[in-house]
């Protein structure tokens, strides 16, 4: 029933900045945008290819969080939402549990770990799949507080900027019936399994792309020195 996302719709009216409907966001795009992905952790069915009707598009949630945001308490009862929606909001409610709603000085937001607090600091590392949140002691030693959700800093953009013309997605590949990261041409549509900012292969490297019949991923080979690895070099 409705009465089971009373709370949820509470947490999220208060977790909304004040700013949420008007300014842009740090990491390029609407602030706006930013939150409805953040509080979803991305679960968006653009973000899958093919799109996942299982989840609620980007214009889905626009709509549903503009009317939770201009809803009074007295009005909740009357918020009436589709499958998808309620698969939204149960989303948020089960991966916001243990977590906290964090925002950076630099103006990006997102969720970390219920121990943060106030001058903790996100970090990005090569090699681990989630930013980090550190925090530092007297004697000018860090330790690791959790792993965070930062919206704009969780898919290489700390280390490699901005994916502009291109858009990331989970790819579905009925040959293998694996799924496996994929980057989408926003102009022309092609998709490639090389994130687009990644340079050029070292003197000898070359993409091994019969090693997956399936291109779900590709195998990195250099013939000079014979090492191989499932990682750009």
């Amino acid at each position: 029933t409705l009465d089971n996302y009373h709370d949820t719709i509470t947490s999220m009216k208060e977790l909304a900045p004040a700013n949420a409907l008007s300014d842009s966001y740090v990491g390029g795009g609407s602030f706006f945008d930013a939150y409805c992905l953040a509080i979803g952790f991305n679960r968006i069915s653009e973000n899958y290819l093919p799109p996942d009707s299982n989840f609620a598009n980007l214009q889905q949630v626009r709509e549903t969080l503009v009317r939770i945001l201009d809803v009074k308490e007295e009005g909740m009862a009357e918020l009436d939402f589709t499958i998808n929606i309620r698969k939204y909001l149960d989303g948020f409610r089960r991966f916001t549990q243990g977590r906290v709603f964090l925002a950076t000085e630099e103006g990006h937001i997102g969720f970390g770990p219920k121990a943060a607090r106030s001058g903790d600091k996100v970090c990005v590392f090569l090699g681990c799949g989630s930013p980090l949140l550190l925090r530092q002691n007297n004697h000018n030693q860090n330790r690791v507080v959790g792993e965070c959700y930062v919206q704009g800093l969780v898919e290489s953009e700390a280390l490699l900027g901005p994916l502009l013309s291109y858009h990331r997605v989970v790819r579905y590949d009925g040959f293998s019936e694996q799924w496996g990261e994929a980057f989408v041409n926003n102009e022309t549509g092609e998709v490639q399994i090389e994130h687009p900012k990644l340079g050029a292969l070292p003197e000898g490297g070359r993409i091994d792309r019969g090693h997956d019949e399936a291109h779900v991923r590709h195998h990195f080979v250099n013939d000079d020195t014979g090492e191989s690895t499932e990682q750009h070099p």
